[in-house]
């Protein structure tokens, strides 16, 4: 939904292109065998970026817009995913199960150079899902801690990441779960 949203409302060219590209970053996990031989998949040193470097590297980055997170609540089946999420909300309020819910959504790239992301604030993605999400249960996301790497050492971030994205991803969970979940544990 995401991607369709993003193709049917993007006036970028380059955003554009970066969704055209999501494809042929599928294409390299289209066999799990494959997959594990990437080169792609090596877990190599990767930058760490500053708020200060990336608002430098992206002096201008678009102005907020709603009008993805409107499309979104607009597309058919979007009442229908509210109701799901409700439902395992309901699962965790009642205590059977304990529900967390992982958000995978990447901040975009700077227009201006591919070598940075920029928050959308409360305008974006990110935002929408969280609150939806977050409503009585947890919810933990990969998005501000994207805005600190590269993106160009970030593979297929945007599909089945793989190599330095599931270090991201991996260090975002893991510390949830130290902070939130071990912690309270006898």
């Amino acid at each position: 939904m995401y991607l369709r949203l993003g193709w049917t409302l993007s006036s970028s060219d380059a955003y554009r292109r970066r969704l055209e590209n999501v494809a042929s970053d599928e294409k390299l996990l289209m066999t799990v065998e494959d997959a594990s031989l990437l080169k792609q998949q090596a877990i190599t040193n990767f930058d760490r970026v500053s708020d200060e470097e990336r608002r430098a590297s992206c002096p201008h980055p678009p102005a907020p817009s709603s009008a993805l997170v409107d499309a979104a609540q607009r597309q058919d089946g979007y009442r229908e995913w509210v109701d799901a999420v409700r439902g395992f909300q309901r699962l965790n309020r009642a205590g059977g199960y304990r529900i967390v819910f992982f958000l995978n959504v990447p901040p975009p790239q700077c227009p201006d150079t591919t070598e940075v992301f920029y928050d959308e604030g409360d305008t974006g993605l990110n935002a929408l899902f969280l609150k939806v999400m977050s409503d009585g249960t947890p919810a933990v996301s990969v998005h501000d801690a994207l805005l600190h790497v590269r993106p160009s050492q970030m593979p297929a971030i945007n599909g089945h990441s793989i190599g330095n994205s599931n270090v991201v991803k991996a260090d975002v969970l893991f510390e949830y779960l130290r902070d939130h979940v071990l912690s309270s544990l006898p």
